[in-house]
């Protein structure tokens, strides 16, 4: 039984803008994906940073082995858009780009160590969280949420906060989905759902790429390098990071009867072996794993039939405007 404990903030998302928010608890840093249920992430369209506290911390896991975790030991967390009510069970979740660092499969440390400075060991927005606390930041324009608040991340929030968040730049075209939705034009995903609802109104996962292995690994113990000025360990352990998220996805939408669509894709600049003509986009092939299995994974659960799923693996291209 979960005891759900209600807390209420006020939230200034503009100066002239306030919000009274009322949910659950949380671990001080962003809503605990442990004891996050469905029914209290209750905002279409609104984002909720899940966080999985690391064992022996507040709320943490006590699975001493097999829990998610970024690559620098900081903790896993995901991003959850609910969708509107009438179209809150089909789920599309993306797989964030990132190369895989391995000693075995780069010949030389140069290569290795480039990779590392390169790949990102934890979160996108993890940086934030450590500046911010459970307070709220502020620009010259807006005054910003915690990444933890009550009632999840308004969508203008996202939209005013991407740079600080995501750390997104003029020269970095391999942004998350929902924010290609408004910053390009009319792509794929628009398609997804015909003329029976909009996609913009479906759930939305997004799964960041923080262990450099294309959400594969599944190491229980560090892999130790030395050369390196940016790191010395690194933890491979991306499978137990997205079968945590399988595991939250089951759980909330088992009750619900399961989920009526579910799309799983690669987005972005994906992968880790840079195309033949080495111009710099990799291949899409070996991080696209984790978009087949995690949909062949739902399935097995029982919470998405096969003929409801659909995996796209053509990760490397679709970040492409003309895609």
């Amino acid at each position: 039984m979960i005891l759900l404990v209600h807390c209420f903030v006020l939230m200034l998302i503009s100066p002239f803008h306030w919000v009274h928010a009322q949910s659950i608890p949380n671990n001080g840093r962003l809503l605990n994906a442990y004891n996050a249920p469905l029914t209290e992430l209750t905002s279409p369209k609104t984002y909720y940073f899940l966080e999985f506290p690391l064992p022996g911390t507040p709320g943490g896991s006590s699975n001493a082995w097999e829990f998610p975790m970024c690559a620098d030991e900081s903790p896993f967390s995901f991003i959850f858009r609910r969708g509107t009510d009438a179209h809150l069970k089909k789920l599309i979740v993306e797989f964030e780009g990132g190369p895989a660092c391995t000693r075995d499969v780069d010949a030389d440390s140069d290569t290795f160590c480039d990779c590392v400075s390169n790949g990102k060991r934890r979160t996108d927005w993890y940086n934030y969280t450590l500046k911010q606390g459970t307070g709220v930041g502020s620009s010259s324009e807006y005054t910003f949420p915690s990444l933890g608040i009550c009632t999840g991340v308004p969508p203008g929030f996202i939209r005013q906060g991407e740079e600080i968040i995501f750390g997104k730049n003029e020269d970095r075209d391999d942004v998350p989905l929902f924010l290609r939705w408004e910053n390009k034009k009319r792509g794929w995903w628009n398609f997804l759902s015909g003329d029976v609802s909009d996609v913009d109104d479906w759930s939305y996962i997004f799964v960041p790429h923080c262990t450099l292995d294309w959400h594969l690994g599944r190491q229980t113990t560090p892999a130790i390098f030395t050369g390196c000025p940016d790191a010395t360990t690194l933890h491979h352990r991306g499978g137990f990071n997205v079968e945590a998220v399988l595991d939250w996805v089951t759980n909330q939408f088992s009750p619900l009867g399961g989920l009526d669509a579910l799309v799983t894709v690669s987005g972005g600049k994906l992968g880790g072996c840079l195309s033949s003509n080495n111009d710099g986009i990799p291949t899409s092939s070996a991080s696209s794993i984790a978009s087949l299995t995690f949909a062949q994974d739902a399935s097995s659960e029982g919470i998405i039939p096969r003929s409801s799923a659909l995996a796209i693996m053509d990760g490397a291209s679709l970040w492409h405007d003309d895609v």
